[in-house]
């Protein structure tokens, strides 16, 4: 029986001894428990395709880049997957860029000004863009 206990010990024996069964086992209870960097991590060493993205959408969702970091497992994860997670993560704001209308305007000499709203983002605000691509340049700059 798979178990946190044992799964480390049995993937790279599932590996070695080309029991396919057995690893899909092994990611299936990976699948019932909750994400990690160490999951992720074992997903790309053993092909775990059902793994691999579900883990990338947890970090992009639930983890910021800066817990990421301070993982002792983080230094394991291939730059590869690190760009698929900048990008997931960029998508997730882009996405909040687009479809957050949260400004309140107000009339000052004829021009409109912004008042933000927590950490709502609105595509046409320049405070806004400067925020995201600050944050993009903070995950690009952390890429091995």
């Amino acid at each position: 029986m798979v178990s946190v206990d044992t799964v480390e010990t049995v993937l790279p024996l599932a590996e070695e001894y080309q029991m396919t069964t057995l690893t899909r086992q092994c990611e299936s209870f990976l699948l019932s428990v909750d994400p990690s960097v160490r999951s992720l991590v074992l997903a790309e060493r053993y092909q775990l395709i059902k793994l691999k993205p579900k883990c990338i959408n947890h970090m992009k969702f639930k983890i910021h880049v800066r817990d990421l970091k301070e993982d002792p497992e983080f230094k394991n994860v291939s730059s590869e997957t690190l760009l698929d997670i900048l990008l997931e993560t960029c998508v997730k704001y882009e996405s909040a860029l687009d479809g957050i209308k949260h400004r309140t305007k107000l009339s000052a000499d004829r021009d409109m000004f912004y008042v933000h709203i927590g950490d709502h983002y609105d595509s046409s605000c320049s405070t806004c863009q400067r925020k995201v691509y600050s944050r993009i340049s903070d995950y690009t700059n952390k890429l091995p």
